[in-house]
């Protein structure tokens, strides 16, 4: 595990029992609140309460490495709050509520825009707006023939910063050439391609044989940054890359994926170019000399610390689920994946039974913590969620925990994506 990690409750240890032998290394600070962490003996014979960083002896050792070290008894950390509205985002690019004047846009809003402010309302391929009481099913996008609307684009143009899918809904990632993004989405019998490309500045929306070729791309206009959100109203039933091992996501790209429910990782969801390497310490080889070795930028590899490609995966009220079927049962999601339901659980499950591997290079928020059937886990944080200020997932809600003793102190939240644990962690 590298990056921080704090839990508002006590980490939980077990000892290496098969088929979960990999010993727990963390790199970065952990910490929590609790006073004790809690520490399993050989085959959950036992659970023992201790504010040591080992415990046990024989089979029943644990013993995991703290390269940063281990806070207890730190102050409670609040939850992030999901200080966007992902909905109206996709109308309008800002997601802010300072227009909207509301935390989502209602059906009227979706099917009329702010015809006041130049905000299109949503429509589907075939140009039929989003019904005014409300729909079950399809892909909508806000686009507009109006110059007003347009400015420098010409018409028909993209506006907005990204689509909305109305009920549940597969979402496959893939890059096309070199700077194409393509969002394939299947609902039932109905598969709706999406094409952006800021090279060519189109995005082209295919479904059966209808296709609308729009003049700009979805933006985030806080930002001033080319970026997409695909906001699912109901569940991702299945999210994935164009197959095991091979890229979802294309460089520079930056999305988020937000669903009202929950999310399901199907298969590997990948960056084309990973941002940071795969080495526990995450640094490196001749990157900076001795004295600098474990400063955030030398996990960034040389030639990619200006690549902006980054993954946000957002559930406000549901979780985040894996069931894979790929070889060996591995299954790798990269990108920051939070989960901070407050009236639920909003937790990581594997829904599909055994996994035997899980990476993930970017960063982990959860509201809770559930027992989960996978024998490894590696996290890779993505360093640049700390090295470059402001860098994040598009319309993402965050947090971060800085550490450095019992005292309230010496610990403050700031803007960045982190790992975080809520409760108990095993």
């Amino acid at each position: 595990m590298t990056g921080p990690m704090f839990t508002n409750d006590a980490w939980e240890f077990m000892p290496s029992q098969a088929p979960w032998t990999a010993p727990y290394i963390f790199t970065d600070p952990v910490g929590q609140h609790d006073a004790d962490a809690y520490y399993w003996g050989y085959n959950f014979s036992s659970c023992n309460a201790s504010a040591t960083t080992t415990y046990g002896s024989g089979s029943s050792l644990v013993a995991p490495t703290f390269q940063a070290g281990f806070n207890l008894n730190q102050p409670k950390v609040a939850l992030p709050t999901n200080q966007f509205s992902q909905e109206w985002a996709v109308l309008d690019g800002l997601g802010t509520g300072s227009q909207e004047g509301s935390a989502a846009p209602t059906s009227a809003q979706l099917h009329a825009g702010l015809p006041a402010a130049n905000i299109p309302g949503l429509s589907d391929i075939h140009g039929a707006a989003y019904p005014s009481s409300g729909a079950a099913t399809g892909v909508f996008f806000p686009s507009s023939s109006s110059a007003a609307v347009c400015k420098a684009h010409a018409t028909p143009c993209m506006a907005g910063g990204g689509f909305y899918v109305e009920g549940n809904a597969n979402v496959l990632l893939k890059p096309s050439g070199s700077s194409a993004q393509v969002y394939q989405i299947t609902q039932g019998s109905t598969v709706t391609t999406i094409t952006i490309d800021p090279v060519a500045n189109t995005t082209v929306i295919t479904s059966g044989a209808t296709t609308e070729t729009l003049n700009g791309i979805p933006e985030n206009l806080i930002t001033g940054q080319p970026s997409a959100m695909v906001y699912v109203d109901g569940s991702v039933t299945s999210l994935t890359g164009p197959g095991e091992g091979q890229g979802a996501i294309q460089d520079n790209a930056m999305i988020t994926i937000t669903a009202k429910g929950d999310v399901t990782a199907t298969g590997d969801v990948l960056y084309k170019t990973e941002p940071v390497t795969y080495t526990q310490s995450q640094v490196i080889a001749g990157s900076s000399p001795a004295c600098c070795v474990g400063l955030p930028m030398d996990s960034l590899i040389p030639s990619r610390e200006n690549m902006t490609q980054v993954l946000g995966i957002f559930t406000a009220t549901g979780n985040f689920n894996l069931n894979t079927t790929q070889h060996d049962n591995n299954i790798q999601v990269d990108g920051s994946i939070a989960t901070i339901s407050a009236g639920g659980c909003g937790a990581f499950y594997d829904t599909g039974g055994y996994i035997n591997t899980f990476n993930n290079v970017g960063g982990q928020i959860q509201n809770c913590i559930v027992g989960a059937n996978i024998s490894t886990e590696n996290i890779w944080f993505d360093r640049r969620f700390t090295a470059i200020p402001g860098f994040a997932p598009p319309w993402f809600p965050s947090t971060a925990i800085k550490q450095g003793g019992p005292s309230p102190d010496n610990v403050t939240t700031s803007v960045y994506r982190v790992q975080w644990l809520n409760t108990s962690s095993m």
